[in-house]
């Protein structure tokens, strides 16, 4: 009978100890097949994401072309000094017209602006004379603009230059807001002032609302992941280290946390799936963010902050746990190229992911 019962605790204890196998097999298998399963899925949402890849929200060297539409107002000055006390009606009239712009940096852009600005009646040169004729008032303008980033999507702008309106010169400013829909396009509101238009000399006020296309933006090269090598006959031993790095110089617009490309991000899980297969080798994923130099030095510490959180953010939305998950900063500390150059600056604006296997 005691020989039975140490018969059947031997089975009993062999059936434990082969479904706790089975059971780590089990959750291998799973881990490594949800990975797997992800890289298709992620894979086609890194090809969607190459059509919005962009440098910077304003790029060295990038075109933009707009279009607008409006209303100007001529402010109609008293002809005499009978009129003085008169009140008369400023004509109101539709405009609408083109703009081309280049972005000499990230701050400054040279623009040139073709309108329709409407048909005013031209006045006699004081009271006592009739209305003589109507005239249609075209302008082409060349402007210096500079913006003010008040978000990662919306910019103040203000502009100055000479307006050559029916053949004669005149000074012209303006001021406006622009908010990024899309990495290529930007809804455009915007006030414009010209002074001393032809015949009556009088000032006009236009007010605008239009949309820009931008050209010229540089899609991300491929990103390089640099494995240690591990020798053939040996398998992976866990207590050595090894480390994955890739180097991003291009996931976000200029100035801004928002992912604009995630192709690089999906590549290094997909590495992780190829190359390491199961989720329990890794110890960490350290995160590490860096800027240029351009602006304000605690911004951009924390600017590099809000990069390394977006990161992470992007990551575990892939699949990777948040646990294994490690963010750094450092801002414009740490650069890898000089700031003095556009491609300099690309080259430090850039965020760091290293990867280490468990000991």
């Amino acid at each position: 009978m005691k020989l039975k019962r140490m018969k059947l605790k031997r089975i009993n204890l062999r059936l434990i100890k082969q479904r706790r196998m089975n059971s780590r097999t089990m959750r291998s298998k799973y881990l490594r097949a949800k990975t797997l399963k992800q890289s298709p899925a992620l894979v086609l949402l890194s090809l969607l994401s190459t059509q919005v890849l962009a440098e910077s929200y304003y790029g060295e060297g990038d075109f933009y072309l707009g279009g607008k539409f409006g209303g100007a107002l001529l402010d109609l000055r008293p002809l005499d000094s009978q009129e003085s006390g008169q009140d008369k009606q400023n004509p109101v009239n539709a405009t609408t017209g083109i703009t081309f712009g280049y972005h000499l940096n990230n701050y400054l852009a040279i623009e040139a602006d073709m309108s329709y600005l409407g048909r005013y009646r031209s006045e006699g040169a004081n009271s006592s004379e009739e209305v003589n004729h109507s005239e249609e008032l075209f302008s082409i303008a060349t402007y210096l603009s500079t913006q003010y980033r008040l978000s990662d999507d919306a910019a103040l702008y203000f502009k100055l230059g000479p307006a050559w309106v029916n053949e004669l010169v005149s000074l012209s400013s303006g001021l406006g807001l622009k908010y990024r829909m899309s990495p290529r396009w930007e809804l455009d509101t915007g006030y414009r002032w010209i002074q001393d238009t032809p015949d009556s000399g009088d000032d006009l006020y236009e007010f605008t609302i239009g949309v820009t296309y931008k050209f010229g933006l540089k899609h991300q090269s491929k990103i390089a992941v640099e494995i240690n090598p591990v020798a053939k006959a040996e398998p992976i031993q866990p207590p050595l280290a090894s480390q994955v790095n890739i180097d991003t110089s291009e996931l976000f617009s200029f100035d801004s946390n928002r992912l604009i490309n995630i192709k690089s991000l999906v590549n290094f899980v997909d590495t992780l799936a190829i190359k390491i297969c199961d989720l329990e080798h890794i110890a960490s994923i350290d995160i590490t963010a860096h800027t240029d130099s351009v602006g304000d030095k605690s911004y951009n510490l924390k600017l590099s902050k809000r990069r390394a959180e977006a990161v992470k953010a992007a990551l575990i939305t892939l699949g990777l746990p948040a646990k294994m998950l490690h963010t750094s900063w450092s801002g414009e500390a740490l650069p890898v190229a000089t700031n003095s150059t556009p491609e300099g600056r690309a080259q430090n604006r850039r965020v760091e992911i290293s990867l280490k296997l468990a000991e």
